[in-house]
């Protein structure tokens, strides 16, 4: 039997600026020792109002405390203390911490943020988050609020301290804070992101051309010792020993068409760049949202949505169920395109004893006809030009035909 679906079709169209086209398949792997992320210096990350810090990370194992686990850092002290860092670790308790200055320039300390004890656990991805707002620091685990302290003024900013991935930005320090597990997706933003913002584009690519994006590195790669920034651009990263690694917390990969049948048709939820395909061979000239299948095989839908772009639905059987008597009877159909008339041929008495139908491209049904009282020419001079389903068969046995007048 024909498979058959509801009728409520989810059209799929595509923007290359989603990046959906850009699977996630890299992480970078840390290993706790010596191994980070250098990025060139560059004052698109010299923040001094608002900030938002993103990451996905996964943790092997966590550092004493939340200070010594540097996710994003460009923070330091033996050159003055400026700057802001992401971090983890002690009871996987995330921290956000900020140089902090008075509305009159006056130098404030550290200002913190912390998640309570146990809020995240080894060897699981979480996406981090921390924001300052000019009036709060806030800090995110999953796209929900973890923690938030009150602070009114700016930031000192970081022009001593090259931003880091994995380790503390200050190399004149003793202790380099080594992260030891994996990181993904990092970005630093020079607006201030919602937590309905972070929720939302977390698990996916976001675009390069995102206002306010000041530094992005996907760390997806896959191969050599540089990271390309995908924000402004200006700020590409060198790999200091850390590995490539395959476990992402998120795949991005390219949305599958989809195939539905409605009355005779196959339809592609994709509203453009189709082509249809039967039994893995592309069928010639059939690149339009639907289709009325002729045969029974399997049909699929190939979709390229621009930009290198593409991807095949899954296959989808069409069954005709006795094709074989009906062909052993030597029934067969053609048309003349011009004058709207359709042709059946084949033994007189089978011709005789059968149905024919003819459905639009919206599955209705246009005519109905008894073959014994027509015989074997059918004049359809009233319908306009287009294409059409010819169905001819009795009640166990029919074949479909494709037809096209002009």
């Amino acid at each position: 039997m024909k498979k058959s679906y509801t009728l409520f079709i989810l059209f799929l169209s595509f923007s290359a600026a989603g990046q959906l086209c850009d699977p996630n398949t890299y992480s970078l792997k840390f290993d706790g020792l010596n191994d980070y992320v250098s990025t060139s210096s560059n004052n698109d990350l010299d923040l001094t109002t608002v900030v938002t810090l993103e990451a996905w990370i996964k943790a092997f194992s966590w550092a004493a405390t939340p200070a010594q686990g540097s996710i994003i850092c460009k923070h330091g002290w033996t050159l003055g203390e400026q700057g802001y860092v992401l971090r983890a670790g002690g009871d996987g308790q995330l921290s956000f911490n900020i140089s902090a200055l008075k509305n009159n320039g006056t130098p404030e300390g550290w200002k913190e943020v912390i998640s309570t004890p146990g809020s995240m656990k080894l060897n699981i991805w979480y996406h981090v988050a921390g924001v300052y707002d000019g009036h709060q620091l806030k800090i995110y685990i999953n796209g929900s609020l973890a923690g938030s302290k009150n602070f009114k003024g700016g930031i000192n900013p970081s022009i001593n301290y090259n931003l880091k991935i994995g380790r503390l930005a200050d190399n004149g320090a003793s202790d380099g804070r080594y992260w030891n597990g994996l990181i993904d997706e990092v970005r630093v933003w020079s607006t201030v992101r919602s937590e309905g913002d972070i929720f939302a584009d977390m698990d996916n690519h976001v675009s390069s051309t995102s206002n306010n994006l000041a530094g992005y590195w996907k760390l997806n790669e896959g191969t050599g010792t540089i990271v390309v920034d995908n924000g402004s651009g200006n700020n590409e990263g060198t790999i200091h020993n850390a590995a490539r690694n395959t476990d992402v917390p998120f795949t991005n990969s390219i949305p599958r068409p989809v195939i539905y049948q409605v009355g005779s048709d196959l339809i592609s939820n994709a509203l453009s760049g189709n082509q249809w395909n039967l039994n893995g061979i592309q069928i010639p000239g059939d690149t339009s949202m639907s289709i009325i299948p002729r045969i029974g095989g399997i049909y699929s839908v190939t979709v390229n949505f621009g930009l290198g772009c593409i991807a095949t639905s899954e296959p989808f059987e069409i069954i005709i169920t006795g094709i074989n008597d009906l062909q052993s009877t030597q029934i067969s159909v053609s048309e003349n395109a011009i004058d709207h008339i359709v042709f059946i041929s084949g033994p007189a008495d089978i011709i005789n004893k059968s149905y024919a139908k003819l459905f639009d491209l919206n599955g209705k049904i246009i005519k109905s006809i008894n073959c014994g009282e027509l015989g074997n020419q059918i004049k359809l001079d009233a319908l306009s030009g287009g294409i059409y389903l010819f169905v001819i068969g009795n009640k166990d046995t029919y074949l479909s035909y494709k037809i096209v007048f002009e």
